[in-house]
């Protein structure tokens, strides 16, 4: 009975289908009643998507606001989770529902059931809605590295662009190296003023320009790097600097987050962010070494599930977002190095706030946003038209962005930011203790194996110790306040560092002492090999 009834609405609806769309209620007729609601809001082109198992719509933010701890600036626009109360009114806008009146003998017209937009709701799995990827505010490319310049929802990509293409110039999708050269020349104009260590030409460069063409691809890219805007002293313009791939790519400032030692804090702002499919997103002004297991995921995985605040549903939903961070001596821990790049900028000065540009940067990038976008876009454009040349350099964890963003800068010999990597490892706190550790232990025990209990007795006997810095390693590695070594923690500490290589240098198991049965190790040399090198392309004629 409810297959036939959902037969002859559909049916009814395909002769209607330039009127607008009559819903019966009739009792006993819901699921035959919720097909034919969803059915009409489809064809009315009502603005509904799924999206990590949740019906949502795209919103403009008229004015500034704070959610969740994720400040936007006014005109952002946002994916919004659609509300039991909005659900009624958006299918009164693309239907009429009647039932009839045994009064007056005929049908009425009535307000939207709240059971069907319960049950609309309810029904994850068996949707047959648009599945919404994100949202993008220029051109941009589809990951097949194609262009998608035009506005509304694009079925291949699943994105939905809101702009206008009159703010925007024709892009080239076939652009040659000669064109990739000239958008290379904007894009360092626009930094021109900018006091990178190193240069205009250095690493520290190249990470800003990468920063800006991954905020306009980053829909198209399963995963990417964060990136770091980093300085001695404030005011030298890291601020100013990490705004701009989110000034170009979405005519805006970023939304910001602020910096969190809270981990579930910062869990809740991460989720906010990715639900409303901000596409770029900065941590400003960082203070304290980043560490945070739920950051890493997210610049590591496609996808991120958590659960919703305030409520029991789990959500999954794309991860697609460039994401920036700003801090004076900027550091970062353990796995994070390698999902950072870091962009240093040193003005030289005593007092840097002091200084006088030739141009205000926000408003010269507001003129020229879509000459900016386009030239973005055309060096991936061009590199993927070439052929996509081999590159002879070592490839990141970010294989996709290699692609579209890091070949294509190196293929026009630009230096690659990828090193950048060798000084947040360098700088790490984490690596910092393990290479205090191995050098005092090493300088203490030489290659005689020697059991925790042993390192912590010798720690302890400074004055028979060889090496003095042996307790000040130790208690880095597993001290408490009081200044004691934690011998449990110390032991755990040596057991997931074990093998792991730096300067050189490793822990090894060799074995269990025969008296105390206990686990034994010994520091070794290791011949290391960095797994970035210079860049070979740097000779390339620009």
């Amino acid at each position: 009975m409810a297959d036939n009834k959902i037969a002859y609405l559909q049916e009814r609806m395909d002769a209607m289908s330039d009127l607008r769309a009559v819903i019966e209620i009739t009792a006993g007729e819901l699921s035959a009643i919720v097909e034919a609601a969803q059915t009409a809001l489809i064809r009315a082109n009502s603005g509904i998507y799924q999206r990590g198992g949740q019906l949502v719509r795209i919103a403009k933010i008229e004015k500034d606001t704070t959610h969740n701890g994720v400040r936007r600036s006014a005109g952002s626009v946002v994916i919004l989770a659609v509300s039991r109360d909005y659900l009624p009114l958006v299918l009164a806008r693309a239907s009429d529902f009647t039932r009839y009146d045994g009064r007056t003998k005929s049908m009425k017209r009535i307000d939207p059931p709240g059971a069907i937009s319960s049950a609309l709701l309810a029904s994850a799995g068996e949707w047959r809605f648009p599945s919404l990827a994100g949202i993008v505010t220029a051109p941009t490319l589809r990951p097949d590295a194609t262009l998608l310049d035009k506005p509304g929802y694009d079925v291949q990509s699943r994105l939905f662009a809101a702009f206008d293409p009159a703010d925007f110039p024709a892009i080239n999708s076939m652009p040659s190296r000669h064109d990739a050269l000239a958008a290379l020349d904007t894009l360092d104009g626009l930094f021109s003023e900018c006091a990178f260590v190193g240069g205009d030409r250095s690493a520290h460069a190249s990470v800003a320009i990468a920063a800006s063409i991954t905020a306009c691809v980053r829909q198209a890219l399963g995963i990417a790097p964060a990136f770091a805007y980093s300085a001695f002293k404030a005011g030298s313009g890291k601020t100013t600097a990490a705004k701009v791939p989110a000034q170009i790519a979405l005519g805006l400032d970023p939304p910001v987050i602020a910096p969190t030692d809270d981990e579930n804090e910062l869990k809740k702002a991460l989720l906010a962010i990715l639900i409303a499919g901000d596409s770029i997103v900065l941590i400003d002004n960082v203070t304290k070494p980043v560490d945070s297991a739920a950051l890493c995921a997210v610049l590591t995985s496609a996808s991120y599930s958590d659960r919703v605040l305030g409520a029991s549903a789990k959500v999954t939903v794309p991860t697609a977002a460039t994401w920036l961070l700003t801090g004076n001596s900027i550091e970062f821990v353990g796995d994070l190095t390698t999902r950072v790049l870091l962009s240093v900028l040193d003005p030289e000065c005593e007092r840097p706030e002091e200084r006088s540009f030739k141009r205000n940067l926000t408003e010269f990038i507001a003129e020229n946003r879509g000459a900016l976008v386009a030239a973005a876009l055309t060096i991936p454009l061009a590199y993927t038209a070439a052929g996509s040349p081999a590159m002879a350099s070592p490839r990141s964890r970010f294989s996709d962005w290699d692609r579209l963003v890091r070949n294509p800068l190196l293929w026009l010999g630009v230096a690659d930011p990828l090193v950048t990597q060798a000084d947040l490892r360098e700088n790490d706190p984490e690596r910092e203790v393990l290479v205090g550790v191995l050098n005092s232990w090493r300088d203490s025990f030489g290659d005689e194996p020697a059991t925790v209990a042993q390192v912590i007795d010798a720690a302890n006997s400074p004055g028979q110790s060889a090496n003095p810095h042996l307790l000040d390693a130790v208690r880095a590695a597993a001290g408490e306040k009081n200044g004691t070594i934690n011998s449990r923690r110390f032991g755990r500490y040596i057991k997931r560092k074990a093998r792991r290589i730096e300067s050189g240098l490793r822990l090894e198991f060799v074995g269990t002492d025969s008296f105390t049965c206990r686990p034994q190790y010994r520091v070794s040399s290791v011949r290391s090999v960095s797994s970035v090198m210079a860049n070979p392309s740097k000779e390339i004629a620009r």
